[in-house]
């Protein structure tokens, strides 16, 4: 008997663990994984680069208008090319993230981003992770949820990151820009961050990243059961 591929996002504030869970899920799934917020950072990352004023409404409507950006899935994992070049790698800044979080509140970008991302909804087998895949994106998928931290949990998680790929950072303005990326998200008018009214919420604070999972796991095989 054929098993349903499902449709399974998981929205979130930044550094709540969403990557590291939905990259684990979907690789136990054999599902493909859909960073969704990527598509943003790297819009985010051209507007930087080419140093155009997100709040200049032609300046955004020729950059997107000229807009060379493609999914390609590399091991269950979607690759994000931008101008020809795979940039997925080169995306966790905290600029570009702050960047992302206001360009994605613009109309415009909004528009030309959805159907790329529904494009690879549309057949099931996905975890799509992001901002507001189960409130606007995806607000049919058979699955949806929620993780959350503490901001303090969240901004540590972030500068370990930042360490790690060897990038300079500091706690105290990891976690400044962190507050700040929460307000951009939950307070803009379009597609707000908030938690999906048939959601599974699950708070990562306390909980390894395999703990989470399991969590997902375990909500998944019920559903199929």
């Amino acid at each position: 008997m054929m098993i349903k591929k499902l449709l399974i996002t998981i929205d979130g504030p930044a550094g709540s663990g969403k990557s590291t869970a939905s990259k684990a899920l979907a690789r136990e799934l054999s599902y493909l994984y859909l960073d969704t917020g990527a598509l943003y950072r790297a819009i985010a990352s051209k507007v930087i680069k080419e140093k155009k004023n997100p709040d200049d409404e032609q300046a955004m409507q020729d950059l997107t208008n000229s807009l060379n950006l493609r999914l390609e899935a590399e091991c269950g994992v979607l690759r994000i090319i931008l101008d020809n070049e795979d940039i997925t790698d080169h995306l966790r800044t905290e600029e570009v993230g702050l960047m992302a979080s206001k360009v994605s509140s613009l109309p415009r970008i909004r528009e030309v981003l959805l159907p790329i991302q529904q494009k690879f909804g549309c057949c099931g087998g996905i975890v799509a992770e992001g901002r507001d895949m189960g409130t606007v994106v995806f607000p049919n998928a058979d699955l949806k949820f929620f993780l959350h931290a503490t901001v303090s949990e969240r901004a540590m998680r972030r500068h370990r990151e930042l360490i790690e790929a060897g990038l300079p950072s500091q706690l105290e303005i990891v976690e400044s820009k962190m507050e700040l990326r929460d307000r951009q998200d939950t307070e803009r008018s379009i597609a707000p961050l908030k938690i999906p009214a048939d959601a599974v919420v699950i708070d990562s604070t306390a909980l390894a990243f395999e703990e989470v999972v399991a969590a997902m796991l375990n909500a998944v095989k019920f559903l199929l059961s």
